[in-house]
């Protein structure tokens, strides 16, 4: 018999990347991941897939001693388009 609830679990994590030295500065990326992973099982044969999506939130930037401040990244055509939609 097919297994007719496939398991699905929502994906939510915030992921800090290796940190890279620019000159005097140390710049580290930082992203969100949210989708889904999915898999099934039937008499025969399993599945598994994910459906992903990796959104830039901020660079991390440091210079000497000084304390590391974020510096948020934007997407201007996507806030464009929330504008429009909020209209």
């Amino acid at each position: 018999m097919t297994d007719q609830n496939p398991n699905c679990k929502k994906l939510e994590k915030r992921l800090e990347g290796e940190s890279m030295v620019v000159g005097e500065y140390t710049l580290q990326p930082v992203a969100q991941v949210t989708g889904w992973h999915m898999t099934a099982r039937g008499e025969t044969a399993e599945g598994a897939g994910a459906l992903l999506r990796v959104s830039p939130l901020e660079v991390i930037v440091g210079k000497g001693d000084d304390e590391p401040y974020p510096v948020p990244t934007t997407n201007e055509s996507q806030e464009a388009m929330k504008g429009i939609a909020i209209a």
